[in-house]
């Protein structure tokens, strides 16, 4: 049983910490919450199973749509479908041989040890600081959550849903200041390049690595071990030997994402057992494994090319997001390049031999100065153990939105924003929820039909996407906002997350037509209840709790 619980709960949803469900599936949001959450009540799920589930063909009885013809394209693979909402325990997949499972589970088992060992010697400030805000975040988030379920949301659900109006957004300017209070510093400057789908992000990624003249530094929740990741692998390698080449990646998410295998990987590829030495062997790549305190996880998904160009959103190294899953990355020039290539810069540090003190020394450095460059404000979002910034921001901008509010975010287990999302609809506001057809976990998979039922309830249109999605993006009001962060509690409270956000028109006006526009055509809107089982209350309770 140990080794299906540890494999549960940290595989990628390719958005979080990965978490591959021992009955299908593999989702990215790993953590301490996710490994307690599912070993308490894995065996509850199973009994539950037979009610909690079910009959997949069933589900398309509450869709009263019909899915377009798919268009050509970047989203040509996408077909008309019969079933939607497909729990992750009906999906094929396929975790490798039982050799890989046992050289995961040794690496695992390492990077735990290093973590409870290591960690507390080298970054004894950070780690205890990790802790005493996971328990902080727990109990007022939880205190939080039971006065929404029990007294805030029935008080707010009581009167009819009233029609959707017109007129004018919240007032962007002011809507700035907040965030300046919010994330206390003014925006970078720069510009932003959508890059939707793998087609567009990977080519694009390859050709900054074969041109770069300096440096390449890579910072990713997951390198997948198939035979994509070792192509960008093996272009890294041969650019080492001529330029500086520095990769971070997540413990856990590396480890157990190389557990899980593609659907679309040929059968014949045979990945090598570790990736980080894949990477280091005969090459100048300095590669570093993130350790994880109280099993936060690196979300982060950041590549600095030069200094110059970067490139972030929700996208892993691996054959999913090259080829199988719709998600978004964008491409950054300007100022605000060098604003995250000096996060990056700390995040290295930190994680070295001198931890703590590494970080200390930066910390007081003086800061290089940002030369303005041409561009539109753009603002950079975090999540820390400190600091939840692109939490506040989002719940801040649903609280002031007058208009409309656009989102697309594959787990949503997080109640606060659920409620407000329903305040806002109770306002008027028109509110949409894009929001993925299969999910790679049966827990999140039935917290989000949980959420679906509630946001159906009370007037959100949700519209279910054909396949993956593993975008995070979201319009309020004409500002946007796009990263690596779901709506969950480990992406707003607990693992490292970087987003980027801009109230730009041209920028605005882009991402909702090329993303959510097309999506909301491609998806088949619901207009009626999914069913739901006892043990979906029972999983939409521990993801609220843990995930």
């Amino acid at each position: 049983m140990l080794v299906p619980v540890i494999i549960m709960a940290h595989l990628d949803n390719r958005g979080g910490t990965v978490m591959a469900t021992a009955t299908g599936g593999r989702q990215e949001s790993g953590g301490f919450p996710g490994i307690f959450a599912i070993t308490t009540v894995s065996l509850l799920l199973t009994g539950l199973a037979a009610c909690a589930s079910q009959n997949p063909a069933s589900d398309a009885n509450a869709i009263q749509a019909t899915a377009p013809p798919a268009e050509p394209g970047p989203r040509s693979r996408v077909a008309t479908r019969d079933t939607y909402l497909v729990p992750a325990s009906a999906q094929q997949s396929d975790y490798g041989s039982f050799s890989r499972h046992v050289n995961g589970t040794v690496g695992l088992l390492g990077i735990m040890l290093k973590t409870y060992t290591t960690d507390p010697l080298v970054r004894p400030f950070s780690t205890a600081r990790s802790l005493g805000f996971l328990i902080k975040n727990t109990l007022i988030d939880f205190a939080t959550q039971t006065l929404i379920s029990m007294v805030r949301l029935p008080e707010a659900t009581r009167t009819p849903v009233p029609p959707v109006t017109t007129g004018p957004g919240m007032n962007l300017e002011e809507w700035e200041r907040v965030l300046d209070g919010i994330t206390g510093s003014t925006p970078n400057t720069g510009s932003i390049e959508f890059l939707i789908d793998g087609n567009e992000y990977f080519p694009a990624l390859i050709e900054s690595i074969e041109n770069a003249d300096e440096s390449i530094h890579l910072r990713t929740y997951i390198f997948d071990n198939d035979d994509f990741a070792i192509q960008i692998a093996d272009l890294l390698k041969q650019r080492s030997r001529e330029i500086d080449v520095k990769i971070m990646m997540d413990g856990i998410g590396t480890l157990t994402g190389g557990l899980a295998t593609a659907s679309s990987l040929p059968a014949s590829f045979e990945p090598p057992a570790s990736i980080a030495h894949y990477l280091r062997s005969d090459s100048e790549i300095s590669a570093r494994i993130l350790t994880n305190p109280w099993f936060s996880g690196d979300h982060t998904k950041v590549t600095i090319v030069d200094r110059d160009v970067a490139f972030v959103g929700g996208m892993n190294i691996g054959r999913e997001y090259r080829y199988d899953w719709h998600d978004l990355m964008v491409r950054v020039e300007g100022d605000v390049v060098k604003a995250l290539a000096r996060d990056s810069d700390d995040a290295w540090a930190k994680s070295g031999m001198f931890g703590d003190l590494a970080a200390l020394f930066r910390y007081f450095r003086r800061p290089e100065p940002f030369t303005p460059e041409d561009g539109y404000p753009i603002r950079i979002l975090y999540t820390r153990a400190q600091h939840s910034q692109i939490y506040k921001a989002q719940l801040a901008a649903i609280r002031r939105a007058k208009n409309y509010i656009y989102i697309e975010n594959p787990y949503f287990s997080d109640d606060t924003i659920l409620f407000e999302l329903i305040a806002a609809r109770r306002r008027g506001v028109d509110v949409r929820f894009v929001i993925a057809e299969k999910g790679d976990m049966m827990l999140m998979d039935m917290s989000n039909v949980q959420a679906i039922n509630t946001m159906l309830d009370n007037g959100i249109r949700v519209y279910v996407y054909p396949e993956m999605t593993h975008v995070k993006a979201a319009i309020v009001d004409d500002w946007l906002m796009i990263g690596s962060a779901n709506l969950d509690k480990l992406s707003m409270r607990v693992n490292s997350e970087v987003n980027l956000a801009t109230s730009h028109p041209e920028a605005v006006r882009e991402l909702k037509e090329r993303l959510f526009q097309a999506d909301f055509e491609i998806s088949l809107e619901l207009k009626k209840q999914l069913p739901a089982g006892p043990g979906y209350r029972l999983a939409e309770a521990v993801a609220d709790i843990f995930l």
